[in-house]
């Protein structure tokens, strides 16, 4: 388009424009810009810049007329941000966006941005989850009451460690951010201290030369994340000096995060008293699947990470039995 330009999508056109960018980070990225944040549309696209959309549906056109010149009207007022880095060699590489809005979803919604494969052959990038979907920026609600579990996914051609992150604004002071290791449990306080991971350099993608399809950029995939073990953790409510003693009021199962999955997810259960628990998985005609916890378990809240790699798509149950007390759930795995 020979003029700078913003666009008001509808509502089955992915409301973020993708422009590659070989001067971002390290070896280059694409540039998300957000046709609804004041900050992105402000900017506009540039004249005679190429650029990659995403239809939610099939069939679907645009046009850019004569006052697409002007930006559209700001849709977004003062959203806090989260900003998750993943560094490479003491250089930003990737960011991880969470938006917490008025408009935000926890399950995907239009304005949420895909994580796309950097269109150079070195990268490393960090992405979450939504619905199943690959996320680079992510729009949460404004207020949410209970602890929001996002798995963090890595990709990167280069072998060693990473440094991670964290930066928020506008984020109430009452907001714990932390980054769980599902494997040994650790946690650590993104707010006042980076976190150093080993990542293996990836196999499959490492020599990836189809970064582009016949119908665009090549989006990641849950299923190719090199490790399955980090999560992001956010507190709504500040955990002070007491928390350990504060125990859970009741026995409670939490509904699976993310859900539809592929190929992981993370089950949180509370016990207000120390007891024997199991936890397993069933498929829809009552077989057993996987048990993820058989045994003593002290009372607190627990997290535990479902692999579904085997599994076909589907429905499946995870019940957990903890003393006398019963409770079951529903879990979709979609590949």
């Amino acid at each position: 388009y020979p003029a700078s330009f913003g666009i008001d999508l509808g509502d089955d056109i992915n409301n973020n424009v993708y422009v590659w960018d070989p001067e971002l980070n390290t070896d280059g990225d694409y540039k998300i810009i957000d046709m609804n944040d004041p900050d992105d549309s402000e900017i506009g696209i540039e004249s005679f810049t190429g650029f990659w959309m995403k239809a939610e549906s099939e069939n679907q056109t645009f046009q850019i007329t004569q006052n697409a010149k002007s930006p559209p009207p700001s849709k977004s007022i003062n959203p806090s941000h989260l900003i998750v880095e993943l560094q490479l060699d003491g250089s930003t590489v990737s960011k991880l966006s969470l938006r917490f809005e008025e408009y935000g979803t926890i399950e995907f919604n239009y304005r949420d941005a895909y994580r796309l494969y950097p269109l150079s052959h070195e990268y490393a990038f960090i992405y979450t989850e939504k619905s199943g979907r690959s996320i680079a920026r992510g729009h949460f609600p404004k207020n949410i009451d209970e602890s929001l579990i996002l798995p963090l996914h890595f990709q990167t051609t280069y072998d060693g460690n990473v440094t991670l992150s964290a930066e928020s604004f506008n984020i109430s002071d009452s907001w714990d951010i932390e980054l769980l290791n599902h494997e040994t449990n650790q946690r650590w306080d993104l707010q006042t201290e980076d976190v150093q991971i080993t990542l293996p350099k990836s196999k499959a993608n490492s020599v990836e030369k189809n970064l582009l399809t016949v119908t665009g950029p090549k989006l990641a995939k849950a299923s190719e994340s090199l490790v399955n073990s980090y999560s992001l953790v956010i507190n709504p409510g500040k955990i002070n000096d007491d928390f350990d003693d504060q125990l859970p009021s009741q026995f409670t199962l939490h509904q699976n995060y993310p859900n539809p999955f592929n190929p992981t997810t993370v089950i949180s259960y509370e016990l207000p008293q120390t007891v024997d628990v199991t936890l397993e998985v069933y498929d829809m005609l009552g077989r057993q699947i996987s048990t993820l916890v058989d045994g003593r378990v002290n009372a607190g809240a627990h997290q535990v990470t479902f692999d579904a790699s085997n599994l076909s798509s589907g429905v499946y149950i995870y019940r957990l039995s903890a003393g006398e007390q019963m409770f079951t759930r529903k879990l979709t795995v979609l590949k």
